[in-house]
């Protein structure tokens, strides 16, 4: 039946008199998620409300039959919104569900293990909207992926929330996995897709898209910071179905896997680590058995993934280190060494290490359980061994001298005299490919200068991990309040500021996106150490994030709970001006945040847009002296400060 045309009525897909009794269904407090089959139609329906659902539905492939009907009695009109997507509804019938497509349709190529292949918008081949019905006929080749919400008459509240967008949930926000931009309510559903969240990216080496926890719990934090900000509840419904989609993924050993570089779905920790800290999140905001289980799960498989080194544990960064054989599967080479004590195929990489001693070490204060703290003791131990090791440093100094000049932005380098850009040029052609090497006979990863690597046995220099080792060395901090971790995060943040290797990460095509990290990074500085000089670095890399369009990464909403427990948590103040960005530096009883004008004009704050923060004590760039009086006038790129702090100051 070449051609032919299925016919479904959307309505009867929302009925729970379509669903088998016996289909597999995951609830958490508030929500649940049911999955059943019609046909060849795959579909998950998330119940997040008593009134609101959301259906996944996806098609198989079947020859010859390529289209597909969709139909909703009723006089019902299509309407943009700002939020994103379409409102579908009767204005005629207020007991009419309504209905909000956020994405296109799209139409899919996937493999055995759900790995995204190929990706386009589905062509919609028809649209009929007449006096007592709508349809739309969506085709494709391959499988069809189409998004729906229902809402029901008592759920019209949500959808006044979605239509009545304002200035600062359009505000872009970088996010830690995918490094595009979340905008806007609609963009969710760029990421979840058919109940699971991905990369948006088709990431070397395979060139297909992966499910990545990254993404979810940046994309959970973003909305936990917009929901303090709005005090809109349909983000406490959207932040449900991240949760579900998390615990959907998690395997029955408590991991969660990936594949991204072999066709065995190796496992990825530290996209593992994320899903723990983003249910740690979600556990912190409300009790949960579910949760509790599932994270349960997941701190016993994370305990088990490190490697005995002569001073310590050692967690891995992915599951092909756990062996030579698995390491000859991956995408790049490495030089086999027993630095430390360490097995051949361990790489050492120091920020998987970090992240995983902090997620585990946040488990283990979250939920009371005290089975993991020797294991613990011997992970900080081991960092502290490998973070001290110096050998070498005759060798290390002049060559690491020479490397920095190979980071500097291409306006500074220029400026060079002749001599040092024949050192430059030395170090990028003959010393850097060298490094591995000279590591693998003088084993460290802290170097002089304040330059701090990746990893050891890798034969690749990957300095736009600077960014993200230096993230994690704070938030590694925050967890020991070891003070050697913390002079060594202030060496690299020195390192940076000398070198503004932002700028040369900005002109190399793929490394842009380390600047995001390193703004992420000087957020939990200024948590950790409130200091003038803190603020300047974060509001100027704030402000280089919006010129270059990367967004704010997640974090400087304030709704970080890793950083910042929800019961100390203020909400950003929204003061309604499109071209100012809001940094929350709160935490606490102290309320405080940057204002920065990321225009080229002048912004005048009436005290109608501080109502929310007028009983603050405000200073200007560089934050040197408080004044008092409104209107505030932000000058061009500039940027202000309101905290109920009594003084800042600088070393």
């Amino acid at each position: 039946m070449a051609n032919e045309v299925i016919n479904i009525e959307l309505p009867i897909l929302f009925s729970q008199k379509s669903l088998d009794q016996d289909q597999n269904i995951s609830r958490i407090t508030g929500a649940s998620r049911q999955y059943f089959k019609r046909e060849n139609i795959d579909m998950l329906l998330d119940n997040i409300s008593g009134s609101v659902c959301c259906l996944f539905l996806r098609t198989d492939p079947i020859d010859d039959v390529t289209s597909y009907r969709f139909s909703i009695q009723g006089k019902f009109e299509i309407q943009s919104i700002s939020s994103g997507g379409w409102l579908v509804y009767d204005k005629f019938n207020s007991t009419q569900p309504r209905y909000w497509i956020p994405v296109l349709p799209k139409d899919r190529r996937l493999d055995k293990d759900a790995h995204i292949i190929e990706e386009s918008d589905a062509e919609i081949t028809g649209l009929e909207i007449s006096s007592d019905h709508l349809s739309f006929i969506i085709s494709g080749k391959n499988n069809l992926d189409l998004i729906i919400f229902e809402f029901k008459p008592e759920a019209y509240q949500y959808l006044d929330e979605l239509l009545d967008i304002k200035n600062i949930e359009t505000m872009p926000i970088f996010l830690w996995g995918s490094h595009t931009q979340y905008t806007r309510p609609a963009n969710l559903y760029r990421y979840l897709i058919h109940g699971y969240i991905y990369d948006t990216r088709f990431a070397w080496p395979n060139h297909w898209k992966i499910c990545s926890e990254n993404d979810a719990h940046a994309l959970y934090v973003s909305l936990c910071g917009m929901q303090g900000c709005t005090e809109k509840k349909i983000y406490g419904l959207l932040k449900k179905q991240i949760v579900l989609s998390v615990l959907d993924r998690q395997c029955d050993d408590g991991s969660w896997r990936h594949g991204e570089w072999t066709g065995h779905m190796e496992r990825h920790f530290r996209l593992h680590c994320s899903a723990m800290h983003l249910l740690m999140d979600a556990l912190d905001e409300h009790d949960d058995d579910t949760i509790k289980k599932a994270l349960k799960k997941a701190a016993g498989f994370i305990s088990q993934q490190h490697d005995k080194l002569d001073c310590g544990a050692w967690f891995y960064h992915d599951e092909l280190e756990k062996s030579e054989e698995g390491m000859d599967e991956a995408p790049f080479r490495y030089l086999k060494s027993n630095a430390f004590g360490k097995s051949q195929s361990n790489m050492l990489v120091l920020n998987t290490q970090l992240d995983t001693f902090v997620a585990l070490t946040r488990y283990c204060r979250l939920t009371g359980d005290r089975q993991y703290d020797e294991l613990l003791k011997s992970a900080a131990v081991a960092t502290g061994v490998v973070l001290s090791a110096h050998p070498a440093d005759w060798l290390y100094r002049p060559v690491f001298k020479a490397i920095e000049l190979t980071l500097l932005p291409t306006d500074i380098a220029s400026r060079l005299p002749v001599h040092m850009r024949i050192i430059k040029r030395l170090a990028w052609k003959y010393l850097i490919p060298l490094v591995p090497r000279i590591k693998q006979r003088y084993s460290r990863l802290v170097f002089p200068g304040g330059y701090v690597d990746r990893e050891l046995s890798l034969n690749i220099f990957a300095h736009d991990y600077l960014s993200i080792n230096l993230m994690d060395l704070l938030r590694y901090y925050r967890m020991t309040l070891d003070e050697n971790v913390l002079s060594v995060a202030l060496d690299t943040i020195r390192f940076g500021q000398r070198t503004k290797i932002w700028e040369r990460w900005q002109e190399l095509h793929g490394k842009e996106y380390a600047s995001g990290f390193w703004t992420e990074a000087l957020y939990h500085l200024c948590l950790l150490k409130p200091d003038n000089r803190h603020h300047l670095w974060l509001y100027k890399s704030a402000l280089f994030l919006e010129e270059h369009d990367h967004g704010f990464p997640p974090s400087l909403l304030g709704a970080n709970c890793e950083a910042i427990p929800i019961s100390e948590q203020v909400p950003t103040p929204d003061i309604g001006e499109k071209c100012i960005r809001t940094i929350n530096l709160s935490v606490g009883g102290c309320r405080e945040f940057l204002f920065i004008n990321i225009t080229r004009k002048t912004v005048i704050l009436s005290p109608g847009h501080l109502n929310a923060v007028r009983d603050l004590t405000w200073s200007s760039y560089p934050f040197d002296s408080a004044f008092d009086g409104l209107p505030v006038e932000i000058p061009a790129f500039g940027c202000f400060r309101a905290t109920s702090r009594p003084s800042l100051y600088s070393h």
